[in-house]
């Protein structure tokens, strides 16, 4: 490993965040402009926009010739088309806002660390995952396909934002979809509101690594759901203790679990999540990795009894 590259991949996640942030590597994906061009059209200094491009060209990112540049063809996936489900445009937008907040960083290993409110950052970080639950869950869940197309009862627990429900509400208007958090924003109900056994599926995107105990929103879901329903969630795992990270999504979940702890939250291993689906009263229990560290966990309430 060459550790003087550390320093380009910094600049270069930086320099990626603020051109998706701007749409900059959107625009460059589809046709060649100058600074100029892209100046007028995004509202933006002439003068800086000229030195974001070489410096985006200087790392690699961009392509140049004469006066204009464009979104090299190898990163056309991956930072100029947000639909994609292997777009990391927001990911580096949530890695960018996270650093912001790292000045907390060195008190964490005096156990001295605040906790501090990072819902809208996370909220960045989750629109992979929620874009990979349409692209690269669904396909694979025929069943859960048919029934949100046909129209059903949705509960999207541990909402955030909403970002997931937005999405699905557009690719699924026959379904009627209720978001619910701890502290419910408008248009959420709290927990205490979630009525039982009133949904045909329930999703949690990233809910089980930011709860102190893991159990406690799973079994939340089975109480929501309809006996013989099912709860698909999305979460990133980390290698089991005993286990040398393979590729870069576990290397990448693990450097990631030392930050996670400046809003209290961590990384489940995969038998972790096991045993708290498990523990829940969830049956027919299934994770699968869907790329990158992230898992597909999916489980339903038993059927009533005969």
């Amino acid at each position: 490993m060459d550790l003087r590259e550390s320093s380009i991949g910094f600049y270069r996640v930086w320099l990626c965040a603020i051109g998706a942030q701007e749409g900059l590597l959107i625009d460059l994906a589809d046709i060649a402009r100058t600074p100029a061009a892209l100046a007028r059209r995004h509202g933006l200094d002439e003068a800086m926009t000229q030195r974001w491009c070489r410096a985006a060209n200087g790392v690699g990112i961009l392509g140049h010739s004469g006066a204009s540049y464009w979104l090299r063809r190898e990163h056309r996936r991956t930072l100029g088309t947000p639909k994609d489900a292997d777009y990391l445009g927001h990911h580096f937008e949530y890695v960018t806002a996270k650093s912001l907040r790292f000045g907390a960083l060195p008190s964490l290993l005096r156990g001295k660390a605040e906790r501090l409110d990072l819902a809208e950052v996370y909220a960045l970080a989750t629109s992979w995952d929620h874009l990979a639950f349409f692209e690269r869950v669904l396909p694979r869940e025929p069943e859960a396909r048919r029934l949100l197309s046909r129209g059903c009862d949705v509960l999207d627990l541990g909402a955030g934002l909403g970002a997931w429900t937005r999405e699905a509400r557009q690719r699924f208007p026959r379904s009627r979809f209720t978001m619910a958090e701890v502290k419910p924003a408008r248009g959420q109900i709290s927990l205490d509101e979630i009525r039982d056994g009133a949904f045909d599926l329930v999703f949690l995107g990233e809910v089980l690594g930011a709860s102190g105990d893991p159990t406690v929103p799973l079994t939340t879901a089975r109480r929501a759901l309809r006996p013989g329903a099912t709860m698909h969630a999305l979460e990133g795992l980390a290698p089991s203790r005993s286990k040398v990270p393979r590729g870069w999504g576990e290397r990448l979940v693990l450097a990631m679990d030392f930050d996670f702890a400046l809003d209290g939250s961590r990384f489940l291993t995969r038998d972790e999540a096991d045993a708290a689906l498990r523990a829940s009263g969830l049956v027919g229990r299934r994770i699968r990795d869907v790329g990158g560290s992230l898992y597909h966990l999916r489980a339903h309430r038993p059927k009533r009894s005969a």
